[in-house]
């Protein structure tokens, strides 16, 4: 039983990778930190979000940093939430595989087992992403009405 115990707790460290801080993260990024928040584009103080969203592969189980408006939202972001950054485990720590900003809509598609998702916001068609190995890249665009044909996706944030 001992044995048993001791392979469970090895098994379920070793896939476990704690989620850092959003703020630590965030500083990590070399994004201007101040009194426990991050300082957005709009040059206001806000507190970050930190999310989990499932792409398999090795990519795994990544982090999607927003880093949202304050009261200037609209005129710094418009529709979309935030700067957004999604982190991959890498190692003791997490890098960068993607950054920029809107819906991320994980599609049904993968590369190298990793999912496709595309980069939702205002419009008809909206740019999809791919795995590359080390990142994800422009790969394509999905129409409004494909993406719509999909039915419910996860999507984030």
């Amino acid at each position: 039983m001992r044995k048993l115990a001791t392979l469970m707790l090895m098994v379920s460290g070793s896939a476990v990778h704690a989620a850092p801080d959003a703020v630590e993260l965030a500083a990590s990024l070399g994004l201007k930190v101040k009194g426990g928040q991050v300082i957005n584009a709009c040059d206001e103080a806000v507190t970050p979000m930190l999310t989990p969203v499932e792409l398999g592969g090795a990519v795994g189980t990544a982090q999607l940093l927003v880093i949202p408006g304050g009261p200037n939202t609209v005129s710094c972001y418009g529709d979309n939430p935030g700067d957004m950054h999604l982190l991959m485990a890498d190692g003791a720590g997490w890098r960068s595989v993607f950054n920029g900003g809107g819906f991320i809509m994980v599609l049904p598609d993968t590369r190298n087992d990793v999912h496709d998702f595309a980069l939702g916001g205002p419009g008809f068609s909206f740019p999809v992403f791919q795995w590359v190995g080390v990142s994800f890249t422009a790969g394509g665009e999905i129409s409004d009405h494909d993406l719509q044909a999909l039915g419910e996706l996860p999507t984030f944030p």
